[in-house]
Order: structure tokens, then C-alpha cells, then sequence
């Protein structure tokens, strides 16, 4: 006997009128619910949440520190950095690396900008290196560069934009060993 021998056995009837209008009622009304669930999500301003609404929602971005947002749904680039400088912090050096303690890397690939563009380079690639000098081993994390976070004193904004923003403001402790004066003959680009 085939397993599928009972499909055989199954008998669909003329549908009747009460049940292909119970069934279009049930399926318009599932849409309807879904679409007032998106819109109540979306459009959500009752509280306070990081991000900007859509255009369709009529709310008007209320801080400076929102990106502007296209139709679909993706920041503009925004061409003008803060007009007032952002302090850094001042921090101490750390104490000298005792030789036991992990060691965090965070290794930061920029992207080459025409001659016509003009501001700091985006980073495109994030990798942050971890390694365990007692344990002997390492590990390797890729950041995704369209990640959405709050940079501070800047706002929301993906993450590749962060180092943009703090080099533009000439923040201090930004640059590192990007500049080609510093890197080895064999890494300068041509």
C-alpha cells in the first residue's frame, strides 16, 4: 500500500457561498490587522526610540543629531559636519602593557575617495583582533559597516560613518597608522 493512498480517499465538495464569503471576510480582515500592526510599529511615537520615522508617518525629525532618511529607507550622506567642534575627553595613557593581559586590536579599512569628493575617508572594513598572550590564542571579530549605532556626540548613524565624523571634527586620537607617511613602502597604495 502506497503512503499516499488516503490523498486518494480525500473528496472536496462545491464550496458553498457562506463559506467562500467566510473565507474572504477572514483573509480581509488578516491583511487589515497587518497593515494597522505595521503602521502602529512604524509610525510608533509614544515613547522615545532612537531612529527616525518614515516620511509616510508626518512626523518631522525633531533633533538635529537624526539622519535624513530617503524613500528607501536608507541615511543620506550627510555633506556638512557639526558646526561646533566636539571636545574629546582627556584620558590618561593606560599603564604599561604587563604582559599576561588580552590584547584588542581594532583594525580599520578606509575607502579611497575620487579627487572631486572631499572629507575625511569612511571606514569600509572593521575587524576588531582579540588575542590571549597566556592562552595562546586569538580571535577575530568583522564589524558590519551598515550597523546602526548611537556615536556619540554625533547621533545615530552607521557605524562606517563614525570615523569620518571624528576626523572631520579633528578629534584627537584618530588616524593612526592610515597616513601613508607612516606605513611601510610595500603598503603604500599607488
Amino acid at each position: 500500500m502506497n503512503r499516499f493512498e488516503f490523498l486518494k480517499k480525500i473528496k472536496f465538495g462545491r464550496p458553498t457561498v457562506g463559506g467562500v464569503i467566510f473565507w474572504v471576510v477572514t483573509a480581509a480582515l488578516a491583511v487589515g490587522v497587518f497593515v494597522f500592526a505595521n503602521n502602529l510599529t512604524q509610525c510608533w511615537n509614544l515613547t522615545q526610540l532612537p531612529g527616525v520615522a518614515p516620511a509616510k508617518c508626518g512626523l518631522a525629525a525633531s533633533g538635529g543629531d537624526q539622519p535624513i532618511i530617503n524613500a528607501e529607507g536608507t541615511p543620506l550622506a550627510v555633506e556638512a559636519l557639526p558646526t561646533a567642534p566636539v571636545a574629546a575627553p582627556e584620558v590618561a595613557l593606560p599603564p604599561a602593557w604587563d604582559g599576561a593581559s588580552r590584547i584588542n586590536i581594532l583594525f580599520i579599512g578606509l575607502d579611497a575617495r575620487d579627487i572631486g569628493q572631499s572629507g575625511p575617508p569612511r571606514s569600509d572594513t572593521m575587524m576588531l583582533v582579540t588575542i590571549d598572550p597566556i592562552g595562546k590564542t586569538a580571535g577575530m571579530l568583522s564589524i558590519p559597516r551598515d550597523m546602526w549605532v548611537n556615536i556619540p556626540g554625533f547621533g545615530y548613524s552607521r557605524i562606517n560613518t563614525a570615523y569620518s565624523s571624528g576626523e572631520g571634527a579633528q578629534l584627537p586620537g584618530l588616524g593612526g597608522a592610515r597616513h601613508e607617511d607612516r606605513l611601510p613602502v610595500h603598503w603604500r597604495s599607488r
